[in-house]
């Protein structure tokens, strides 16, 4: 699926039975040209565990999306989505991540080469004492939610595929909700989580004019 969502307004993402891993990416509505960036995201704020109170970055080193409420805290910027020949062999059928999010860019004037590495929601993804991946099935729960809410005009697509470490998964459906947020003020769990972010603020502010 694919969605606008306007500044300040919240992408809520409903686990609605517990099994749903959607993967995500976002672009500028207004210069598509500058998108997600997850490396940046990991390396400017020293963490691969994304969950409230953490940014999204851009390429441009702007904050694209902050997660200001989040009930599962394990959320995967690392592995990236299916790919076609991992979704092929016994279900020629489904579509995998990367068909996905082809068809979604290109009902948005996008192409392959606009398309940037995924976020995926609900996947439990962890690094065991050997540096390997590992799935924490326990870790995911029937009805867990995360808002992302926007810091910029965004376009948004969603892909709800088996995660890779996953892939024999049966994928349950989720909710998308765009709804207007509520007003934190003082006590907003991004705006203030660290030096880092309150740069990266500043310049999206200024830039937004």
């Amino acid at each position: 699926m694919t969605t606008r969502v306007r500044r300040g307004e919240v992408l809520r993402l409903v686990d609605v039975a517990g099994t749903a891993a959607p993967a995500m990416v976002a672009w500028c509505a207004a210069d598509p040209s500058e998108r997600i960036n997850l490396p940046d995201t990991l390396k400017v704020q020293w963490t691969a565990a994304l969950r409230r109170g953490r940014i999204i970055l851009s390429d441009m080193g702007r904050v694209m999306l902050s997660i200001v409420e989040d009930t599962c805290g394990a959320h995967d910027a690392l592995i990236g989505g299916s790919a076609p020949d991992a979704e092929a062999q016994d279900r020629p059928w489904r579509r995998s991540t990367r068909e996905n999010l082809l068809a979604a860019a290109a009902k948005l004037g996008l192409q392959r080469r606009d398309i940037p590495s995924c976020l995926s929601l609900f996947a439990p993804v962890s690094v065991d004492t050997s540096g390997r991946f590992r799935w924490d099935a326990a870790k995911k729960r029937p009805g867990d939610l995360v808002d992302l809410r926007a810091e910029m005009d965004l376009l948004c697509a969603v892909s709800n595929c088996p995660h890779p470490l996953h892939p024999g998964a049966r994928v349950g459906s989720i909710h998308v909700i765009r709804h207007t947020g509520r007003a934190y003020g003082a006590s907003d769990p991004c705006r203030s989580a660290g030096a880092e972010a309150i740069r990266a603020f500043a310049l999206t502010d200024r830039l937004a004019g």
